[in-house]
């Protein structure tokens, strides 16, 4: 079944939403191959805490966080 305007809009409001918690877990739920997001994420584990395995200690998300609360 093809997938509606509405739904992609809907999964696009949660991936934000889990980006922006750095909820691993919910980013992989919504991909089109989660195992394979998961067995890409064990393999090369972030060695920060709350940290993806790519950005590390550089995020985005985090930075502007931190931006924000020192407001």
């Amino acid at each position: 079944m093809p997938l509606r305007i509405s739904d992609a809009i809907e999964k696009d409001r949660k991936m934000v939403q889990y980006r922006k918690n750095l909820d691993w877990e919910g980013q992989a739920s919504l991909s089109f191959n989660p195992e394979k997001v998961k067995e890409w994420r064990s393999q090369i584990p972030p060695t920060l805490n709350k940290v993806c395995s790519m950005c590390g200690e550089f995020c985005a998300i985090k930075t502007v966080e931190r931006a924000l609360q020192k407001k």
